[in-house]
């Protein structure tokens, strides 16, 4: 049932946000694209920011099953306000009326990605060598090739691979990857250390008022940063909003469970900052050197980068953080367990289990030897942080390359 009210969710998102650039962009004059773009931006960034925050709060109060309730009032409410502007006919019509639908390059995608994700996320239990993970790595890559070749060969294809010959846009497509890894990893780690009982101990609804200067920085920045900027080329703000995230990143690195609130927050802000400038401008630019004709198949490709990058995000940060947990407990494990004990099982409930998993796992060792697993267990959680924030300021340090040398030269004119 989850895994089919995932693929309904997934189908009606990509029908929403595979064409919210395009349709924000071309019922906008250009004067005021900036501005609008900038509000869309502002509201995605948000949502990803405050989610959490909701979340936790139906969760600790009411259920984790809460917020679906909550869901489908918002999407009601969605709906109703969208028949309206049908009504009122402000919703840009199909500015390509003939246009055919590559079915076959769909497919392609789709198999391509979710191979690869599944890949990703499922390598660490199945193992990275094992059979299921490398068949899935390999579909991935020839539904690849496969989908590069029909979009070569087709005459309308889903993705116009002329565009990344525009420095721009692949700039913007490429950074939005990294952009989204980092804001969804970020998250997903921080939640994650933040509430673990070996960690920082905050309940769900503490864990989103921690990230709220994240979450506020990156709205304001999101809102401001594309109508501030609009005439001036976005080398620079992208640039050194890349090198912020590194920078914050780099910060974040020594977070452990003794690190006060007061030695968080304004670093949660740093990222904030940098999420903002990055994730509120490359919309704006990958769009600026496309004609309004192609808007929703740019659209499309820039958003599908940031859902990407979003999976992927989260999947890496979970498999570096597994790995170290694995590598550095299975150590302790093997010291400390009885002989007759199934050190493998050990070390899943230890390094993923719930409290109550935690508290089984660790009565089968002696009142002594207890101790020294939650001691170990306490220094593996930050390790596995600290292994994760580092990852990510990488990453973002290799987004600034990208953008200083991309994006370079005039501010092309409206229409350009």
């Amino acid at each position: 049932m989850i895994l089919l009210g995932r693929a309904c969710q997934g189908v009606g998102a990509a029908a929403i946000t595979g064409v919210s650039i395009a349709v924000v962009s071309v019922a906008t004059p250009e004067e005021k694209r900036a501005q609008a773009l900038g509000l869309w931006a502002g509201i995605i960034a948000f949502a990803f920011g405050v989610g959490p925050l909701i979340g936790g709060v139906l969760t600790a109060s009411i259920s984790w099953r809460a917020i679906f309730a909550v869901d489908l009032v918002l999407l009601t409410t969605a709906a109703l306000l969208l028949f309206r502007i049908e009504k009122l006919k402000l919703i840009p019509r199909d500015l390509k009326p003939n246009t055919k639908i590559d079915y076959l390059g769909v497919v392609l995608l789709m198999v391509t990605l979710g191979s690869f994700v599944y890949g990703l996320t499922s390598g660490h239990q199945a193992g990275w060598t094992s059979l299921q993970t490398l068949a899935l790595f390999a579909t991935a890559i020839i539904f690849a090739i496969a989908f590069a070749i029909n979009q070569v060969r087709v005459a309308e294809p889903l993705v116009d691979f002329s565009f990344f010959r525009k420095p721009r846009f692949l700039a913007s497509a490429t950074c939005m990857f990294v952009a989204t890894f980092l804001l969804m990893g970020l998250t997903f780690t921080y939640n994650i250390f933040v509430q673990s009982p070996g960690a920082l101990g905050l309940n769900p609804l503490e864990a989103g008022l921690s990230l709220l200067p994240f979450t506020m920085a990156m709205f304001a920045l999101s809102l401001t940063a594309p109508r501030l900027l609009a005439p001036y080329s976005f080398h620079w703000p992208i640039t050194i909003g890349m090198l912020m995230l590194a920078a914050g990143f780099w910060l974040m690195h020594d977070t452990s469970d003794h690190t006060p609130y007061s030695n968080l927050w304004w670093k949660l802000a740093i990222l904030g900052v940098g999420v903002g400038l990055t994730f509120s401008l490359l919309p704006r630019l990958g769009l600026r050197v496309l004609p309004d004709e192609s808007a929703g198949q740019g659209s499309g490709v820039i958003n599908t980068c940031l859902y990407l990058g979003a999976t992927v995000g989260i999947a890496a940060c979970g498999i570096v953080a597994a790995e170290i947990r694995h590598n550095l407990l299975a150590t302790s494990i093997e010291k400390l367990a009885l002989a007759s004990s199934d050190h493998n099982a050990l070390d899943r409930a230890l390094a993923h289990g719930s409290p109550s998993d935690v508290e089984h796992a660790l009565a089968q060792f002696s009142p002594e030897d207890a101790e020294k697993m939650k001691a170990a267990m306490q220094g593996v959680l930050d390790n596995a942080f600290a292994g994760a924030m580092d990852m990510m300021m990488v990453l973002a340090l290799i987004g600034a390359v990208l953008a200083f040398f991309l994006i370079r030269g005039a501010v092309p004119r409206a229409g350009a």
